[in-house]
């Protein structure tokens, strides 16, 4: 995602995910990673 980007949607392979708890691991080119968890809420 960029600054500019308006947010995610809450779709993954042109489907409605469930809501739920989601957990998330990034790792960026220079080898920063990033953690860490959120709920979606229908």
């Amino acid at each position: 995602m960029l600054p500019s980007d308006i947010g995610w949607n809450g779709r993954a392979s042109a489907r409605d995910l469930p809501a739920a708890d989601y957990w998330f691991s990034i790792t960026l080119k220079n080898g920063r990673e990033f953690k860490g968890h959120f709920a979606l809420k229908r």
